[in-house]
Order: structure tokens, then sequence, then C-alpha cells
């Protein structure tokens, strides 16, 4: 809770002392407008998604880009770890939801579904399930171990479905 990241459209991650506001490094290697951030939750390491199509892991302490991660077709918008770090989740433009290893960066598998791009992902507590929010007017609500959509959540009126969270009980 002592360092809070913010990504940018000046293609950047800065990292910030959260007592006392000062820029503590700046994460350089995107080639466009960075969309979001996600910390590790056990150790020191961010992921990224970027306009650029890419997911990227950085080392925080040192700055050092550990890895890039390719398979999206268009830009990356949500990125999220699960609370075991084993599981690192994408979705973006490109409608699709990709699963990495979170250790590795090694692809595991692709979830596909939304008909449009995929705003918001999001693991459960205790890592079973993720939740994704569409701008195609759906939630959904994937087996994080598997791959499969357990349900369609249908009741949003405007074409956007901007983000989900789930409850800290699970």
């Amino acid at each position: 809770g002592r360092m809070l990241a913010s990504p940018s459209t000046d293609k950047t991650i800065r990292l910030w002392d959260a007592e006392t506001g000062e820029c503590l490094r700046t994460l350089v290697g995107h080639e466009n407008h960075v969309s979001s951030v996600a910390w590790n939750p056990i150790g020191r390491t961010l992921a990224s998604g970027g306009q650029d199509n890419t997911v990227k892991l950085w080392e925080t302490a040192s700055g050092r880009l550990l890895c890039s991660l390719h398979g999206h077709q268009a830009a990356v918008l949500s990125v999220a770890f699960d609370l075991e770090v084993q599981t690192l989740a994408s979705g973006g433009e490109d409608t699709t939801i990709k699963l990495w290893e979170a250790a590795t960066g090694r692809s595991l598998f692709t979830l596909a579904g939304h008909t449009n791009w995929v705003y918001r992902v999001a693991f459960s507590p205790d890592g079973k399930y993720i939740a994704t929010a569409g701008l195609d007017r759906t939630a959904r609500l994937w087996d994080a171990k598997t791959g499969r959509l357990l349900h369609v959540l249908r009741g949003h009126t405007h074409e956007k479905v901007l983000s989900v969270a789930f409850s800290p009980d699970g």
C-alpha cells in the first residue's frame, strides 16, 4: 500500500510514493497509450495493458521490463492477477480475454463470447471465477480454470458495461 501506479496516454506508467506523492520511477516500454495496470498481490511486479496490443510485466523495484505478452489483435484495456498470482487475465478491444501463466507469461487459453470490447476483467477472491464487462451490454462469468462460460448477465440498457467487481467474500 505504499506505492501507487498510474498508466497514461503519454506511453508511460508512473510509480508514486503514496505517502509523499513523490514520483519514484517511470516505466517506459509501451509504444502507445497505456490503458491499465494491475499489481501482483504477492510480489513486486506489475502488469500493464496498452493500446499497442501488448501486456507487459515489470519488476517495479528496478523498473525493468520482464517480458511482453503478445496475442491480442487490438488494444488491451484491462489486466488483473488472481490473488495466488498463478494467472494473469487481459481483456481488450479484440473482444477476447486472454489468460496467461503469471510466472512465465505463457499463454494458457483465450475466452471468447463478447461481441464488443472487453472493458474490464476481475478475478474472484478465491480465484475460481473471472468476471468480464463488455461494451455489448453484458457482464459475463467464467470458470477461471477451464475457461467455460458460466453466465451471461444481461439487463443493462446502455451499450457499455464498464466495470465488474466481486464482493470480498467471493
